[in-house]
């Protein structure tokens, strides 16, 4: 998350931007890869909504590299930025669903603080 947010506000075509775009890169997709494995949210038979995200993260990522890498530098820039942000924020509020592990710890928390 944090490497997404610096790279919104690097210089855009530096060594840098390239190289922590990389890393940021290869993290979403081990994150979202690995995601195909938590099975407790399924929803639709074998599926979950965030099987679906991940698809959507994936496919999305692929584009972004696309884009980048034909110098369509606008459709690379509103690709990124817009799976960054609706990724953090989907991801949080799909791992606030009730009956998931953080639902229990963060909700469980606050009423413990409230008691």
């Amino acid at each position: 998350m944090v490497l997404g947010v610096v790279q919104l506000y690097l210089p855009k075509g530096t060594y840098l931007n390239g190289l922590v775009g990389k890393i940021w890169g290869i993290l979403i997709a081990v994150v979202f890869i690995s995601s195909f494995f938590i099975y407790e949210m399924r929803i639709l038979r074998s599926y979950s909504l965030i099987d679906l995200l991940s698809i959507w993260t994936i496919i999305s990522l692929a584009l972004g590299v696309y884009f980048a890498r034909t110098n369509k530098i606008q459709w690379h820039k509103w690709t990124m930025i817009s799976m960054n942000f609706l990724t953090l924020i989907l991801t949080g509020l799909f791992t606030l669903i009730p009956g998931s592990l953080m639902h229990e710890i963060f909700f469980g928390y606050i009423e413990f603080l409230t008691h």
